[in-house]
């Protein structure tokens, strides 16, 4: 039975109550995310329009129509501008014989592209050094093709920062919103579920990191990431018992 009148005790002291309270902050769990993976094209640089711009130049080039309407399927196929040239193709939108040169001239449109609009950007090397800083391990895991994501990283100075990509050479060609890709981050890393965290900007992107077991941030503007949003959706993920 409760006593209004039952001893207590002496009242804590300066060094108990300090013990007390570092008791009650370590009550809070660690997330247990080990690794950060990025997605590239929109997250890490804002590629929005530059192969759309560079595959309409070279079709120009080769005598096609343009512009091809932003609605167009051929926008919305993931594998890389061959499988765009492809479906042209069975489309009877292009002939056969131009489908290298096309590649080609492309290719040759988004290089200079990349070399006139990649630049390093202070709140992305930011973002990095701290995340490297604090016991995170970093990769890029994209539905782009390996040379130019490594070209883009490398112009932007962020390609020391990961310890590597993944593309879509790297999956056979089961691209996002298929789960390999980050599954195949995971299994290089050696990481249980829900032990990386994905950033990424898109639903296809995110329902593969979903698929794959990993924490996920969708990502609405590019500027969002920078060090102290980081800071909030990693402490967001923590666990207070």
């Amino acid at each position: 039975m409760y006593d209004d009148d039952a001893y207590m005790g002496p009242p804590p002291t300066e060094a108990e109550r300090i013990s007390m309270k570092r008791q009650k902050i370590n009550a809070t769990v660690d997330h247990g995310i080990k690794a950060i993976f990025f997605d590239l094209h929109g997250v890490l640089i804002d590629v929005s329009g530059w192969h759309r711009v560079a595959l309409l130049s070279a079709l120009q080039d080769f005598g096609y129509k343009v512009p091809i309407p932003r609605k167009d399927p051929v926008w919305h196929i993931y594998g890389g501008t061959w499988a765009q040239l492809e479906y042209l193709n069975g489309e009877n939108r292009i002939g056969t014989l131009n489908m290298w040169g096309i590649y080609n001239r492309k290719q040759e449109y988004i290089f200079n592209i990349i070399e006139k609009r990649c630049k390093p950007e202070a709140r992305l090397i930011d973002v990095m050094r701290y995340a490297r800083s604090v016991g995170y391990r970093l990769a890029v895991v994209t539905n782009g093709g390996k040379f130019n994501s490594t070209k883009m990283l490398k112009a932007c100075g962020l390609y020391d920062h990961f310890e590597f990509i993944i593309t879509r050479e790297d999956v056979g060609g089961q691209v996002k919103p298929h789960p390999r890709p980050y599954l195949e981050a995971r299994y290089k890393m050696g990481l249980m579920d829900d032990e990386a965290l994905v950033i990424d900007d898109t639903p296809r992107g995110i329902m593969s990191a979903v698929d794959a077991d990993c924490r996920t941030w969708r990502l609405k503007k590019q500027e969002d990431l920078n060090v102290r949003n980081l800071m909030k959706v990693m402490h967001s993920f923590r666990i207070t018992l």
